[in-house]
């Protein structure tokens, strides 16, 4: 078994010999500190890999959030979707569906306030607000599977989230 240390101080790749069951890894780079040796660029994309594609979907995560956030424009008005937002709408939504009419309630959108027509006007907010998030979520999702598709670290660094 190999284990490897990336220093990221020093722009060095190096391979840690194999120690025995008797040491810890902590142990054993403390009993040698110096003990390197070169590696080929396949073991280094080997050890590398994951922790690159993991990078990289956590950044498409974040620009997945990112996108929902923004929100939408209903009848020319902007809504947000910040995590507040939506739980802002769940509980209309949920206040409806209890029997409480929608026609004249009001919710602030990102500038003004907005007072909805009717139980369907507020629905179809709902339903572009949800349109936003399962788009990101989506097109999110198919970045990470390329993502995780890749067996170079090139071909990660080589997808971007441009959306």
């Amino acid at each position: 078994m190999k284990y490897y240390k990336d220093i990221d101080d020093i722009d060095e790749r190096v391979i840690i010999a194999p120690i025995d069951e008797a040491n810890t890894l902590e142990q054993w780079l403390k009993a040698n500190p110096n003990f390197t040796i070169e590696v080929t660029e396949a073991e280094w994309e080997e050890y590398k890999l994951p922790s690159i594609k993991a990078e990289k979907c956590l950044e498409i995560n974040e620009r997945t959030d990112e996108l929902i956030a923004e929100g939408f424009d209903h009848n020319e008005v902007h809504f947000d979707l910040k995590q507040e937002d939506q739980l802002n709408i769940n509980t209309l939504f949920n206040m409806m569906n209890a029997g409480i009419s929608m026609t004249g309630q009001y919710f602030r959108g990102s500038e003004e306030d907005y007072h909805f027509i009717n139980n369907a006007d507020f629905i179809l907010l709902v339903s572009e607000g949800n349109n936003v998030k399962t788009q990101a979520i989506e097109s999110g999702a198919e970045l990470k599977n390329a993502v995780n598709a890749c067996t170079t670290i090139a071909g990660v660094d080589a997808i971007e989230d441009d959306r």
